[in-house]
């Protein structure tokens, strides 16, 4: 065994471990499978890639104490290569490790998810670190249909930026430091294959993935006392859907290239990325409201689209979810909702700079408003679960203006973002900064600022997306050396 595949094996063998400890036997025979493939790979093939890259950085909240959130590491690295002149196979594994908090008191807790792949070890909120294996995927080509098995990324949609149909992946939010959204998702399991129309007309593709696996979302369980004739109110963990027949997600995308037009119709049907909740109820001397997460099915229809004329790149992209709600009845539950983009970008001097405006509409369907419930109970409930889902307005539309630049030879790449949402009446502000010090050598900064049209007292900015208690004072700075290999 050469020292490359020595390296690796010692890498790929403590995963299969961690879950073989956990007893979950489907994931540890995949990645046994996987795993066996990719070590015959490197024993047998010529061409191995390795690669990756080290991301250095500090991110700052001014408004917060203490103000420096993350000062760490992002890593990611990759292995990749064929077996055969058909088969191919890819794994890599990232790290995030944050040593902001070291000079306060730790605790360590160290914890693996089998789900994930991925192990960690924290002493502190800002002191500790995770390490994942991002994709792990064998890849075979029968001609016009290529099959992908195991833990892979997808992408569908579109639109630039804001994507709607883009949501086979779930995402860590609010609980990482990043700099670009693609860092942001998280891989998932599946069973992957895509048929390539004759004359380069489009593909089709179908997923299964057996397993779901909600967004990285912060803590939200905690225990709010009651006093009076107000109730206890108790909201519970979040979790994982566990492993069974009835939450195995699946979808369809069919993709057509028609010269200057790009179209595609999709379907995918999944348990929602954020959490639903179910209400228990106990009397007695005093009443206690137990909220439990749950991760209801959702079916998702889309349609999107680009098109190129006459120096203009003109895309679109439109989700129809239904929830299980259909008639929103349930105050703890999400209603079907329709959410899109239309986007229009034009570049400017000699392609160096480009301007794009966008407007991104949501229409909740069957919307009551907390006022439209009888009791005070669900009208306290549905003030405090709107203030969460995203649901708070039947009508939303977020406007947009993006100015982005690439000059010396793409050396410097400044970007402004502006985002405005109508009826939350709150704001989203953007800046950017990179310069290529030298090949695979990058220093980037920036700021990311939310904001609200709202006076300050207004109890309706706990309403908006970007001016909530939980955010508004969130704005923060970063400054980011990126080595890539």
């Amino acid at each position: 065994m050469n020292y490359i595949a020595y390296c690796t094996y010692q890498q790929l063998h403590a995963p299969l471990l961690f879950i073989k400890r956990f007893r979950s036997p489907l994931l540890y025979n995949l990645a046994l499978l996987l795993f066996a493939a990719g070590l015959a790979g490197l024993l047998s093939a010529q061409d191995i890639q390795l690669g990756g890259s080290l991301s250095p950085s500090v991110f700052a909240l001014p408004a917060q104490k203490p103000a420096v959130a993350f000062t760490g590491l992002r890593g990611t690295g990759f292995l990749q290569g064929h077996l055969g002149d058909n088969t191919s196979y890819r794994f890599s594994a990232e790290t995030y490790i944050n040593s902001a908090g070291l000079a306060e008191s730790s605790s360590w807790e160290s914890s693996t998810d089998t789900h994930l792949l991925s192990a960690s070890l924290w002493g502190n909120s800002r002191l500790g670190g995770t390490v994942e294996l991002k994709e792990a995927w064998l890849e075979t080509s029968l001609g016009d249909l290529d099959l992908r098995l195991g833990k892979q990324l997808i992408a569908w949609g579109l639109a630039d930026g804001n994507n709607p149909t883009d949501t086979i992946n779930a995402r860590h939010q609010g609980t990482r430091y990043t700099t670009t959204l693609d860092e942001q998702k998280i891989s998932s399991w599946m069973f992957n294959g895509t048929y390539y129309l004759p004359n380069n007309l489009g593909t089709i593709q179908a997923l299964i993935l057996p397993i779901s696996i909600p967004n990285d979302l912060p803590s939200i369980a905690m225990t709010i006392p009651g006093s009076g004739s107000a109730p206890t109110i108790v909201i519970k963990e979040d979790s994982y859907p566990e492993f069974a027949l009835e939450n195995i997600e699946g979808g369809l995308q069919s993709l057509f290239y028609l010269g200057n037009l790009s179209f595609s119709a999709s379907y995918f049907t999944f348990l929602d990325r954020y959490p639903d909740f179910s209400a228990a109820v106990v009397g007695g001397p005093s009443t206690t409201i137990t909220y439990t997460p749950v991760h209801n099915r959702i079916h998702q229809f889309g349609l999107d689209a680009a098109y190129v004329i006459a120096g203009f790149d003109i895309r679109s992209e439109w989700a129809l979810i239904f929830t299980k709600d259909l008639e929103g009845i349930e105050v703890t539950e999400k209603n079907p909702y329709l959410q899109g983009v239309l986007q229009a970008s034009r570049s400017f001097i000699n392609s160096t700079t480009t301007l794009s405006l966008a407007w991104a509409p949501r229409y909740v369907l069957n919307y009551k408003a907390p006022e439209d419930y009888s009791s005070i109970s669900d009208q306290q409930a549905a003030i405090m679960i709107r203030q969460y889902d995203g649901q708070a307005y039947q009508e939303e539309n977020g406007l947009s203006l993006r100015l982005a630049g690439k000059y010396f030879n793409e050396t410097l790449q400044p970007e402004l973002l502006f985002l405005v949402e109508t009826s939350a009446r709150d704001w989203l502000g953007t800046a950017s900064i990179s310069y290529q010090l030298a090949d695979g050598i990058s220093l980037k900064a920036g700021t990311v600022q939310y904001g609200s049209f709202l006076a300050e007292s207004d109890p309706d900015r706990e309403l908006g997306t970007f001016s909530k208690a939980s955010t508004i004072d969130r704005g923060y700075y970063y400054i980011e050396l990126k080595f890539s290999f």
